[in-house]
């Protein structure tokens, strides 16, 4: 990549994640390199190079500066035909806004005509960040808030003043397999941010972005409903599991983690009843999730659910095979033999694809669309 710090490509691994996860993981990475013949010229969106600013030229700044891609709308909106929750030019906080949901959702906001205020860790990630969306919407459009640590209480409730709405994207991805150090930070860090919009008698809308993992522990074979009343015990009860913390575990706690904190989150709203509506949201495609983080946050009638962005399953092979499709002259290896097919149903994801109608899309991005512009954003 020719940068200070080499990365794996295109997905970042860590020591602690599962092994047969980190088999997979590397699975992907070589099935990438193979399609796209090398290393990326710069890191994908939206994590930018981590290189000192002072020694960056514009040049290659706008070169690694990540874009959230195909952001462009097909058609008016339905909803432009409806009093709004939040009317345009609203100021909304995005937390971890540099982060890949969090600069789609910020994205997705501007797009739509609405102000935002991004949390970022550092004054490094500020930088990229304001200069992609100024030079995308304009001066103004989106500012930053340097938060270094969402944990400590009060971390948060500077930078949501004035705001209308917050959309709640940050959550620890270290993929630890130790809860105390993953799912205690990140309840810690939603029910701050909960605290802070209720501090703040201008938010009408709190939208947490959790995950189908809080919801199911999804497997091959098996065939599972999931609704709202859907919870990933099994996650719970192996991620609490006493010491020694092996790797096996890593999963588990991540899932465990969006299980407590969209709970946690959901409890705080039950026994406080602020003056804001709360939206839970799952992930999709990350622009179908983008839009229903906004559909959460404006649209009226759309308050207090877990709204379910789930579209189809896939899994390596299917990934492999479409990649052969897209690059023909690529030489992909064969395919994961202890890899199945997740027979999931989500019993409520036609309700986020009406809102996706709503919002102005045709329904859910086809896997094809989506792994495709994805891969173009890379070359």
């Amino acid at each position: 990549m020719g940068t200070p710090h080499q990365q794996q490509w295109p997905f970042k691994t860590n020591r602690n994640m599962p092994p047969r996860f980190l088999q997979r993981l590397e699975k992907q990475n070589e099935a990438y390199k193979q399609a796209f013949g090398g290393e990326p010229k710069f890191d994908p969106p939206p994590y930018p190079v981590s290189t000192p600013r002072s020694s960056i030229s514009d040049a290659s700044f706008q070169q690694q500066s990540p874009p959230p891609q195909y952001s462009q709308l097909n058609h008016r909106p339905s909803y432009h035909y409806e009093r709004l929750a939040l009317p345009p030019n609203s100021l909304v906080l995005v937390t971890g806004a540099n982060g890949w949901q969090g600069m789609h959702v910020a994205d997705q906001l501007l797009e739509h005509g609405y102000r935002v205020r991004g949390t970022v860790r550092d004054a490094d990630k500020a930088i990229w960040t304001s200069k992609y969306f100024k030079e995308k919407y304009g001066a103004g459009r989106f500012t930053t808030a340097i938060i270094p640590d969402v944990v400590p209480r009060g971390s948060l409730h500077v930078a949501v003043r004035g705001c209308s709405g917050v959309v709640h994207c940050v959550s620890v991805m270290t993929f630890s397999p130790d809860p105390t150090e993953v799912i205690t930070p990140t309840i810690a860090g939603a029910l701050n941010a909960l605290e802070a919009a209720a501090q703040e008698v201008n938010v009408k809308r709190f939208v947490y972005c959790s995950s189908t993992v809080a919801a199911v522990a999804s497997g091959t074979g098996t065939r599972t409903e999931v609704t709202s009343d859907s919870w990933n015990m099994s996650a719970f009860l192996t991620a609490w599991q006493p010491p020694p913390y092996d790797l096996d575990r890593s999963w588990s706690v991540y899932a465990s983690s969006k299980l407590q904190t969209e709970q946690a989150v959901w409890r705080w709203y039950s026994d406080h009843r602020p003056h804001f509506t709360l939206n839970t949201e799952y992930f999709v495609d990350v622009q179908d999730s983008a839009i229903l983080h906004v559909a959460a946050l404006i649209l009226p009638d759309v308050f207090d659910r877990r709204i379910f962005a789930a579209n189809r399953p896939y899994n390596i092979n299917s990934l492999l095979t479409l990649l052969r499709a897209l690059y023909p002259h690529r030489i992909l290896e064969g395919d994961v033999s202890d890899h199945g097919v997740d027979v999931t149903v989500y019993r409520e994801a036609g309700y986020a694809e009406e809102l996706l109608r709503r919002m102005g899309r045709r329904g859910w991005t086809e896997m094809e669309v989506s792994v495709g512009r994805c891969c173009e954003s890379f070359i």
